[in-house]
């Protein structure tokens, strides 16, 4: 498989693991694991997310993120620069 392959297979496999499903993200990685919109709707609620999902045996980076850009997306939350 080359380079091309491999991360059209990733994109894909992220897509399915990431979703939103009737006003909440759901992250399906070991079992499903649903977090309402509104419950990340601001930075702050955002970041506590971030913060309890990084004690989850199952989270990676590329889930994390997708999960930051997805949170961010549907709340119009503005990701700044530092």
């Amino acid at each position: 498989m080359n380079l091309a392959d491999e991360l059209k297979a990733q994109e894909e496999k992220l897509q399915k693991q990431i979703s939103v499903k009737n006003g909440s993200i759901v992250i399906n990685v070991s079992y499903e694991y649903n977090i309402e919109l509104s419950r990340c709707d601001t930075a702050e609620k955002l970041l506590h997310w971030v913060w309890h999902l990084t004690e989850k045996s199952w989270m990676t980076n590329d889930v994390m993120r997708r999960f930051i850009e997805i949170a961010c997306r549907e709340n119009k939350i503005e990701m700044v620069d530092a």
